[in-house]
């Protein structure tokens, strides 16, 4: 029998709504943003530092051209941070 979650906010779970017994891929990766970071402050003695961003975006890739245009847009990233309005050196 699974477990039933609360849905809407509500203090009493909604019967027709069934939790996974599995994580998600928001579970697993918040999981892996909390250990890194605890393990960083930790190194760098900056208990409380924030190193991740708040949101990520998921895609799935579907083929092999797929995978080399998010390739070659992942190793020119860097090469283009001092043309994010965002950037500060």
């Amino acid at each position: 029998m699974s477990k039933i979650t609360p849905c809407g906010g509500g203090a009493l779970p909604h019967p027709l709504v069934e939790q996974s017994p599995f994580p998600t891929g928001g579970n697993i990766v918040g999981a892996y943003k909390s250990i890194t970071t605890k393990l960083a402050n930790k190194e760098d003695g900056l208990p409380g530092r924030i190193i991740w961003q708040r949101n990520y975006y998921d895609h799935i890739i579907r083929d092999e051209k797929e995978w080399v245009l998010i390739r070659k847009y992942i190793e020119n990233k860097p090469c283009k941070g001092q043309e994010d309005k965002y950037y500060r050196a």
